[in-house]
């Protein structure tokens, strides 16, 4: 399938892999103001962002849902632990493994040694999915660093030279030293991500990263991770920016501007109807008026194209950090209104 975003986002990854820690922009981020009437109940364990680019936040600084969020809890002195498992560029089938969604099993027998020694190690997704985590090693590992493979703790790390291509090659060390192992294909590997978390509220922001082909397939992947919760029934769903379409050179921009608009309306109505009061639809927040302001207090500067796009629902070039990923003013308002739906579900307050 000929998806043209796609295939722009390919073309600067390599880019995005070196600037990823960089800064996208030194502007201040919006600044929350306290709720007022609002009651704390008993304290929830926590809460969890799950999710690749739209999780993780603006490349090189801290503008993102979660710190949003956070922000606004620190305002309104509400003191849940808030935790980003986003990682850039993951795709929902990466991420999926990480929560626990998906089991990764060893796919290839290897031998630990009695020291501390690293050992190469393969695996997989075991319903046979590409999964590829540790793109960024320690500096933002999504929780998979600390695991356990047939009862050893370890380290999980990969080659710094081969973390961004295709394969990359990965080393188990254990933590203690102890008798020589042989650990079996198909043993599972259990990561510190897959057990820190599951008594906390997820927010889901899977998707922008591919590895599905139907909403219905990204509906049932992020079920998945609500299902790796003891408590399913308190989540938040948070929808793309922008519906993959699939389009060709030969499109006008008029084509591609209605391909665009109806695959974001069809993604919007299918994720409404399955989550209903659980789905943020985030395209939608950042083409209001309110999102405008907010951005325009922040001394953002809108183009007549932005306001074209705004107008027909799409979300302008003035709200992205590149085709693909948004800015931090995006992401301040985004958190702006996650946040509201926290507290409208009573999550947060009663």
């Amino acid at each position: 399938m000929k998806i043209f975003k796609r295939i722009i986002a390919l073309a600067a990854a390599a880019a995005l892999s070196v600037t990823v820690l960089s800064s996208c922009n030194n502007r201040e981020p919006i600044t929350p103001s306290k709720k007022d009437n609002i009651e704390k109940h008993e304290r929830e364990n926590g809460l969890v962002c799950w999710g690749s680019s739209l999780a993780y936040g603006a490349y090189g600084n801290d503008m993102s849902i979660v710190n949003s969020i956070k922000d606004h809890m620190m305002t309104d002195e509400c003191y849940i632990p808030i935790v980003n498992m986003g990682v850039p560029r993951e795709t929902s089938k990466t991420v999926m493994a990480r929560a626990g969604a998906v089991d990764i099993v060893v796919s290839k027998k290897i031998t630990v040694p009695e020291g501390l020694e690293p050992v190469e190690i393969t695996f997989a997704a075991k319903d046979k999915s590409k999964i590829s985590p540790l793109r960024f090693g320690t500096d933002c590992d999504g929780g998979m660093s600390n695991v356990t493979i047939a009862g050893i703790e370890g380290i999980l790390s990969v080659a710094r030279d081969s973390a961004q291509r295709t394969e990359p090659k990965y080393y188990f060390t254990r933590k203690t030293e102890g008798e020589e192992i042989v650990i079996k294909k198909g043993e599972r590997i259990i990561s510190e991500s897959m057990t820190e978390y599951t008594n906390y509220i997820p927010i889901v922001c899977i998707g922008d990263y591919g590895e599905w082909e139907k909403t219905s397939d990204l509906i049932k992947q992020q079920q998945a991770i609500i299902d790796t919760c003891e408590n399913k029934d308190k989540f938040i769903i948070v929808g793309l920016f922008s519906a993959p379409i699939e389009i060709d050179s030969e499109m006008s921009d008029k084509e591609i501007l209605a391909a665009q608009k109806k695959a974001n309306e069809a993604f919007d109505k299918a994720m409404t109807k399955k989550w209903g009061e659980h789905y943020v639809n985030i395209r939608e927040y950042l083409c209001s008026d309110e999102a405008v302001e907010k951005a325009k207090a922040q001394d953002v500067e809108f183009t007549d194209k932005d306001m074209s796009n705004i107008k027909n629902k799409i979300v302008p070039d003035s709200f992205k950090y590149d085709i693909d990923n948004l800015n931090g003013y995006a992401y301040d308002i985004i958190g702006d209104i996650v946040y509201d739906k926290l507290v409208e579900l009573g999550y947060l307050y009663n």
